[in-house]
């Protein structure tokens, strides 16, 4: 019973990919370790950042706070039945109608008569809190024991995964958002059987499924990205609109990802709505890739071959080439130049490459800045500047991609 309570470790290791203009941005967002967390939450209106447009991700957590997102994780909107006539929550306390439903929930609980509203959580409690809302009975979680039952099913269950403090540490912002984010993902608990096993939520098909999809009506998709806005893999010279990616045996989503997304497996969440017999998805939070691919990256062709020749790795008829977004053959490899970039995708694990993806980087000189343009050994062009690129000006050197009919000037 413990394995089937699991989750996924390609739901927990995740590398975030590079974001649309429309993600949440904060002014310290360099300083979020666990960014695709935050995002997604923010996009779910469960957290929110500072009025001066700061997330402060190291700030603690107060047992106040805390309430008020189990109860939201709980329901949409949360009402007590009664206060809880803690002596130190007036009923004038803003928090007061989110402590008052958990603590009737059992999802929090005081001492002597208070609560404790400013006192500061700890990650053992934050899990504590995460494990009755998603169906677990906050009663096994009590007793001298009680924090080595929290860390046994936290662990089991990822809730810790990506945390590296240790859970009797108070717990800061940027972790409650990591945290929270894997606990949804666990497959929800509706009640105990006569063995005190968990009974899970299930779909039409009597499928188990996650608290995300229970509570929230989120769908989780995963596929391989054959197009963006950068490029289409299934055509030459095409892309997207700007925007949008495709997932392998999916409509277009409307989200943005990076170039460097193409052919990888990713993963993106959205929340169904339906309206008549129309289904609509909307993305939450950014796309990221799910690692469960054996993947090597190298920048020059005679370590491409190297590789090839000494590992296990090998290719075949049935590996796909793509090189600058367009589908290629084996002999990509002769019109790679100095500055490239070979990606090689085994997804299955069979050590025979599923897709080689490559990209020649050319050098080019800025022609001017505004429109800017870029001269190439074919003539000049109108140009995009990507995301960290600085210290452009007229006449002066730069790196430059060319994609899906465009030139992009690439850090």
């Amino acid at each position: 019973m413990r394995s089937a309570l699991r989750v996924s470790i390609a739901l927990i290791l995740t590398v975030l990919l590079a974001a649309s203009a429309a993600a949440a941005a904060f002014t310290d967002d360099e300083q979020i370790v666990h960014r695709a967390s935050v995002v997604f939450l923010h996009d779910l209106g469960l957290i929110k950042g500072y009025d001066d447009g700061s997330f402060r991700p190291a700030n603690n957590v107060r047992r106040s706070e805390a309430a008020k997102l189990a109860a939201m994780i709980c329901e949409e909107n949360p009402t007590p039945s009664q206060p809880s006539a803690y002596l130190d929550v007036p009923e004038t306390h803003w928090a007061a109608p989110y402590i008052d439903y958990c603590t009737q929930k059992g999802i929090v609980s005081g001492s002597g008569g208070y609560f404790r509203p400013d006192g500061i959580l700890t990650g053992r409690e934050l899990a504590k809190i995460l494990l009755a809302c998603v169906g677990f009975d906050g009663k096994q979680y009590t007793g001298s024991d009680w924090a080595a039952a929290v860390d046994r099913d936290a662990g089991d269950l990822g809730i810790y995964g990506g945390v590296t403090s240790d859970p009797a540490a108070n717990v800061s912002r940027d972790n409650t958002c990591r945290m929270i984010y894997n606990a949804i993902q666990c497959l929800a608990v509706t009640g105990k059987n006569e063995k005190g096993e968990p009974i899970y939520a299930t779909d039409a098909l009597l499928n188990p499924i996650t608290y995300m999809e229970y509570r929230f009506r989120i769908v989780k998709f995963s596929g391989v990205v054959t197009g963006n806005e950068f490029a289409d893999l299934t055509k030459q010279d095409a892309r997207l609109p700007q925007g949008q990616t495709i997932l392998s045996g999916h409509a277009p989503f409307s989200v943005s990802t990076d170039y460097t997304a193409l052919g990888r497996t990713a993963e993106l969440s959205a929340v169904r709505t339906v309206v008549g017999n129309d289904v609509f998805y909307s993305v939450l939070g950014l796309p990221a890739l799910v690692p469960t691919e054996a993947v090597f990256t190298v920048n020059a062709v005679d370590r491409y071959t190297t590789i090839l020749r000494y590992s296990t790795l090998t290719a075949n008829d049935r590996t796909d080439y793509y090189l600058n977004g367009n589908p290629d053959t084996s002999e990509f490899l002769l019109r790679l130049g100095d500055d490239c970039e070979i990606t090689g995708l085994d997804r299955n694990g069979d050590n025979v490459l599923d897709a080689v993806i490559a990209y020649n980087y050319q050098r080019c000189t800025v022609a001017s800045i505004d429109p800017l343009t870029v001269s190439a050994a074919d003539g000049q062009h109108p140009a995009v500047a990507l995301s960290g690129v600085t210290g452009l000006k007229k006449d002066g050197d730069c790196r430059c991609l060319y994609l899906g009919g465009t030139y992009y000037v690439v850090p």
